[in-house]
């Protein structure tokens, strides 16, 4: 409901949907498939006049992003560094065949990913 309202009546200034507004973060409250689609849908259309940024684990929302990063920690020495770094088109596509298959990247999942970017492309127009 909170990004259904969101599209009706925007800010011009400023957007901002935070995990305090929604309440949990989509996957706390165990959203994925068809459901996180229709929310990437809305991210998409509210992304046409508005800068979002996202962070997420579901690649159904991943898959509609214009560019996608990746967020990585890593702990050296005892000490805690985070990087962010944009990835290609094929970096992403094989990010999103990672966030649906785990660590091992299967050739059915690279092609889930490509059908998924494929289609967020084609919502978008």
């Amino acid at each position: 409901d909170s990004l259904r309202n969101s599209t009706r009546k925007i800010n011009p200034e400023t957007l901002k949907l935070t995990e305090e507004k929604v309440g949990k973060s989509l996957e706390d409250m165990g959203t994925g498939g068809r459901t996180a689609w229709k929310v990437s849908e809305k991210m998409g259309i509210l992304g046409k006049d508005h800068q979002l940024i996202c962070i997420t684990h579901l690649p159904q929302i991943a898959a509609m992003a214009d560019t996608h990063f990746m967020i990585e920690k890593q702990v050296v020495d005892s000490r805690s560094t985070t990087q962010i770094r944009e990835l290609l088109p094929k970096e992403s596509v094989e990010e999103l065949a990672r966030m649906l298959g785990g660590d091992e990247i299967t050739p059915s999942a690279l092609q889930n990913a490509r059908e998924m970017k494929e289609l967020a492309e084609k919502n978008k127009r």
